[in-house]
């Protein structure tokens, strides 16, 4: 089953017949590429395709530098952005005119939306969008879209939804700019003269590239690229659809397989190991994340203050190495780190990069509201986000037309039946993991969860219809709410402000407990829950009365381990129904309405592939449903098969 992680959409722009975005393998005569990526250009790599295609003169550099595409070079054509063009289209033997506007969009070099219009009728083609507030903001003060934000209405928004595949409750994001704020600011604490320590972004795909550049100018660092990317950064110019890139005047870059100085370097090359280039004695690895929360930030990501290392833990701090300039290494706790120069922190061999090159569902709703169209067309999503709530009506209803009639829906209804009305009727769920009040909320809800769950086994999706909807409606309120002023932070004040007494408590309670997680984590037949607990959260009081050596320290004799499995976590992973213990993996992640996907029961498929168990547009009782099939799961024979394959419950 499509999960919904790339572009979905068939690609036919139904108001318009006969064109044709993102997808090349469909009947039209028109067709439009928003950005080179490969979920956008299915179809194009056909030794058969044989139609012109618009797009950015960025995009079409692009195309030019990819051998794959060397055979269609001379349909493709760039067009200026925000500039309009009268294009004829044909269809069914008849041939009408559309004006097609392209308007840069942030999300990668090149990318762009369409605006098609024609006798009063228009529609909007996102493509992938990153719709910060700073970008939507500019879009009234662009000539051609802003009639739509004013006395015209679209007649469609074909949005990127890519937000959908996470589940509820969708998370926020950490403003792009905040999140290299973030990285720069634990970045600025490494040496960045000593060629032995190097730097290696673990997703190195066209998008990160503002990263790479933005960084390298910031620090006086070098590019190290592979061929791919060497080709995406000369054709990064001033003038492209991001100026804020800084154009090629701005960073140096090198080839692999060339012969350069060694120095301190960025490495857009992918994962180190496979960097044609020495090998760096200290590899700092910069792992990308859209969704990810301020505790396991700071668990994981964030300096060491040596000065809290006490006892049994300073006896583990143990050197491995040392740099030809004199730089420490040492292994602490299974992990590799580095010696802050000054000698007070260690640096970690692990970095997280905030940063999405795709909007969250607050920022979609906020890009749509500045439209407010006659409808929205998602061009994300698969059977499991529609059967899960993410219906046109639900997710974007206040910001179209009322009473707009969503195609989408009774396109999707039509495949797959309507999702639950507990689920279509329930209130949209968002949650911000980096306030530190709803990630403790969060994890409290997780540990109730479960623990009704093991009181209640095998009744997990009416549990969590339940639990979800008792919760949601208690959701952040009471204890959470008391110190606000200390737990509503930006992440980067964690970062600058992490020697201060409330900041380094915070920190150092959670790297106890995740490396106490590392260390005596749940595996086969444990029965530790590190959800059971919570962070310890110091309120305005603790600044003066909690001290570091008041966390607690592991008491079990090391040797112990020697004979249980040892299990590195994944920190950001959703639980699943069929395999519990990934609670132990993240001390926060998913929860409300992400408990509904992960337990929507299994489909059975007829002749046409397309029934789905308890499809009904009726309400019916979820508790009846939750009854039969205990039952079922207790005696599979209960179920007979009829001659038309629908499925009966025997008397």
């Amino acid at each position: 089953m499509n999960q919904g992680r790339g572009n979905t959409f068939n690609g036919c722009i139904s108001e318009f017949p006969g064109i044709a975005a993102d997808k090349f393998n469909c009947n039209a005569s028109l067709f439009l590429l928003s950005h080179h990526h490969a979920d956008h250009t299915i179809g194009l790599r056909n030794r058969s395709f044989n139609k012109r295609v618009y797009c950015s003169k960025g995009t079409k550099k692009l195309l030019e530098s990819n051998e794959s595409y060397n055979h269609i070079q001379h349909l493709v054509r760039a067009l200026d952005v925000n500039r309009q063009y009268t294009l004829n289209v044909e269809r069914e033997k008849e041939i009408y005119s559309v004006i097609l506007t392209l308007i840069p969009s942030y999300h990668c070099p090149g990318s762009c939306m369409f605006l098609i219009e024609q006798d009063g009728k228009a529609v909007l083609y996102t493509g992938d969008i990153r719709a910060e507030d700073w970008w939507i903001r500019s879009l009234p003060y662009n000539q051609f879209l802003y009639p739509y934000t004013s006395s015209k209405q679209l007649q469609n928004i074909y949005i990127d939804t890519t937000f959908a595949y996470r589940g509820e409750p969708y998370a926020k994001y950490a403003t792009n700019s905040d999140a290299l704020r973030i990285l720069a600011g634990i970045l600025a604490l490494y040496p960045r003269d000593d060629p032995e320590i190097q730097f290696y972004f673990n997703d190195s795909v066209s998008g990160l590239d503002e990263c790479w550049i933005k960084l390298a100018y910031e620090f006086g660092l070098e590019i190290h690229a592979d061929a791919t990317n060497s080709k995406i950064l000369s054709a990064v110019e001033v003038t492209e659809t991001l100026p804020s890139y800084g154009g090629g005047d701005t960073f140096t870059y090198t080839t692999e397989g060339t012969k350069a100085a060694q120095r301190s370097k960025l490495h857009a090359c992918g994962r180190y190991w496979k960097c044609t280039e020495p090998k760096a004695t200290f590899p700092v690895s910069i792992c990308q994340y859209s969704d990810f929360n301020v505790v396991d930030f700071a668990a994981a990501s964030m300096p060491i203050r040596i000065d809290s290392i006490h006892g049994v833990d300073k006896e583990g701090l143990k050197i491995i190495d040392t740099t030809a300039k004199g730089n420490k290494i040492y292994n602490f706790k299974n992990r590799v780190w580095l010696l802050s120069q000054d000698g007070s922190e260690l640096l970690p061999d692990n970095l997280k990069l905030l940063f999405s090159r795709h909007s969250s569902y607050e920022e979609t709703v906020n890009f749509i509201s500045t439209f407010k169209p006659k409808q929205v067309f998602p061009c994300c999503e698969s059977t499991q986000t529609w059967l899960n709530g993410a219906t046109v009506k639900r997710l974007f209803g206040n910001v179209c037309s009322p009473g707009a009639e969503y195609p989408y829906d009774k396109m999707m209804e039509k495949k797959h039946g309507m999702p639950l009305s507990e689920i279509t009727d329930r209130e949209v769920k968002q949650v911000n993991r980096w306030s530190v009040a709803e990630c403790e909320q969060e994890r409290k809800f997780v540990a109730g969860f479960y623990s009704k769950l093991d009181q209640n086994p095998g009744n997990g999706k009416s549990l969590a219809l339940e639990y979800a909807k008792d919760y949601r409606r208690n959701t952040y309120i009471g204890e959470a709410a008391k110190d606000s002023k200390n737990y509503d932070y930006k992440v980067q004040d964690l970062v600058a402000g992490r020697r201060e007494k409330w900041y380094s408590n915070f920190i150092e309670n959670c790297q106890n407990e995740y490396f106490e997680m590392l260390q005596y984590g749940e595996s086969s037949g444990s029965k530790k829950d590190v959800h059971s607990s919570s962070i310890s959260i110091p309120s305005s009081s603790d600044n003066d009365s909690v001290s570091s050596s008041a966390v607690k320290k592991a008491t079990r004799n090391p040797s112990e381990l020697s004979s249980k499995r040892k299990r590195q976590p994944y920190l950001v992973r959703k639980p699943n129904c069929r395999n519990l213990d990934l609670r132990t993996r993240s001390m926060v992640f998913s929860s409300f309405d992400s408990f509904e996907m992960s337990f929507t029961e299994n489909t059975t498929a007829n002749n046409d592939g397309n029934q789905v168990l308890f499809r009904s547009s009726n309400k019916f009782d979820v508790d009846s449903v939750a009854s039969i099939n205990a039952k079922l799961r207790g005696n599979p024979g209960l179920w007979s098969s009829t001659p038309s394959t629908k499925l009966t419950l025997k008397p």
